[in-house]
């Protein structure tokens, strides 16, 4: 293998463009997919005549769309890792691991507090293994703490 196919199998090459994508993805289906629920429900469900029916079809069509908002808005943030882990460049020792399965491992609170508690333990391990550990515990706070998401970015652009 020749150093130049040596170099890309062992790198991770930033991806601003995806990253910015991802993360439109990630802000926009959530809005989306609420407008789309209250359209398709306001066709089914007739408004009524009476101001007390309005009423009630108002706040039928405002729950749904909250419900749809907040459910889809949960499911979208778990691609927020990946967007972070898109624009991070690194070199690694070995093998690169997968962008798209640490962000998946990335997920939910309980699965960062057991990664952190891992962490904690395992003192041995290879350099691969440690990395990944690392960008797990970076993509999963990434995802979970919103007030520190952006510092922890420019911190990570340095």
């Amino acid at each position: 293998m020749h150093q130049g196919a040596m170099a890309r199998s062992t790198r991770w090459a930033e991806h601003g463009l995806l990253a910015a994508g991802v993360r439109l993805t990630a802000l926009a289906l959530p809005v989306l997919s609420a407008l789309g629920a209250s359209a398709l429900v306001s066709r089914l469900v007739a408004q009524p005549a009476s101001w007390y029916g309005r009423g009630a079809w108002w706040a039928g069509m405002l729950a749904v769309s909250t419900l749809v908002l907040v459910l889809v808005d949960r499911q979208a943030r778990r691609l927020l890792p990946l967007a972070v882990l898109l624009k991070i460049s690194l070199a690694f020792p070995d093998r690169v691991p997968s962008r798209w399965g640490i962000a998946m491992r990335a997920g939910t609170v309980n699965q960062l507090r057991k990664r952190v508690a891992e962490a904690q333990q395992a003192s041995d391990g290879s350099v691969v293994e440690a990395a990944r550990r690392v960008l797990a515990l970076v993509a999963a706070l990434t995802a979970h703490d919103r007030r520190t998401r952006g510092h922890a970015e420019r911190v990570g652009d340095c």
